[in-house]
């Protein structure tokens, strides 16, 4: 009952698969999608779900990008609409934690997850989804909502500031070290990653003090989206995915030492 999920993305058939199977772990699910999805579908998740009040389909308008446009000029732009509709979700939570799924994706197992929130309670809990460690995965992540709503209000009003943004949490880097900056900044860490930042063991560290790693494998069964690539990765198909095949054996976390610049 501490726990919360946010659905975050356009509606995808796979709801329809995962919410059932996230009902086993999280009682309170929101959908944070929009408008303009597709009718059909739509209407098939809120009659699947209608007698279940705990399940919630947020409805909301595309955010224009006129201004965030201007901060982040390339692709990345397209990804205020992953920080705004994940924002609509968490502005409609009142427990303690959260726990940021996408629509488009499905984990047989959240336990992993929920524990580790648990756990580490000051914490950002994530996994080596499409990252490599330190960096946060945008495609999972958990921990206190108070902070994960601090996190997003504070990147979404940076991206839509007419003067533009006035913390280094956004200056065109990816998503992924765009979100690990924006929570390392929340969390009153001195540490950002740029860039020409070198990850070092040292830096590694002192990032390993605010954000913790669930391995991928222990969460069971997955379909997991890089939309970019128009891809689709399972366990069965692809044991290991990450963007560049830079998947790393968590079990060695304690002896990382990375010195390339990615």
């Amino acid at each position: 009952n501490d726990f919360s999920l946010v659905l975050q993305g356009p509606l995808h058939v796979l709801l329809l698969e995962s919410i059932p199977l996230y009902k086993k772990f999280i009682d309170r699910i929101y959908i944070s999608c929009w408008d303009s999805d597709d009718p059909i579908l739509m209407s098939e998740i809120e009659s699947t779900f209608q007698d279940d009040k705990n399940i919630k389909l947020l409805k909301s308008t595309p955010p224009n990008l006129d201004l965030v446009k201007k901060w982040q000029k390339d692709q990345s732009a397209n990804y205020y609409y992953q920080i705004f509709s994940t924002l609509k979700g968490l502005e409609m939570i009142d427990t303690k934690y959260t726990i940021k799924l996408r629509t488009d994706e499905i984990y047989s197992n959240l336990k992993p997850i929920l524990d580790g929130v648990l756990k580490n309670k000051n914490m950002i809990v994530t996994s080596n989804i499409m990252t490599i460690p330190p960096i946060v995965s945008d495609h999972i992540f958990g921990g206190l909502t108070k902070s994960l709503h601090k996190s997003f209000s504070v990147l979404s009003s940076e991206l839509n500031s007419e003067n533009g943004p006035k913390i280094s949490i956004v200056d065109g880097i990816s998503i992924e070290k765009t979100f690990t900056n924006m929570f390392l900044h929340v969390l009153k860490s001195k540490t950002q990653i740029t860039n020409k930042t070198s990850l070092t063991k040292s830096v590694s560290k002192k990032i390993f003090k605010h954000i913790k790693f669930i391995d991928l494998n222990e969460i069971g069964d997955y379909k997991i989206r890089w939309n970019h690539m128009e891809k689709t990765f399972t366990r069965k198909d692809h044991p290991c995915p990450s963007l560049n095949c830079g998947y790393i054996d968590l079990s060695g976390l304690s002896n990382l030492h990375i010195e390339h610049n990615y």
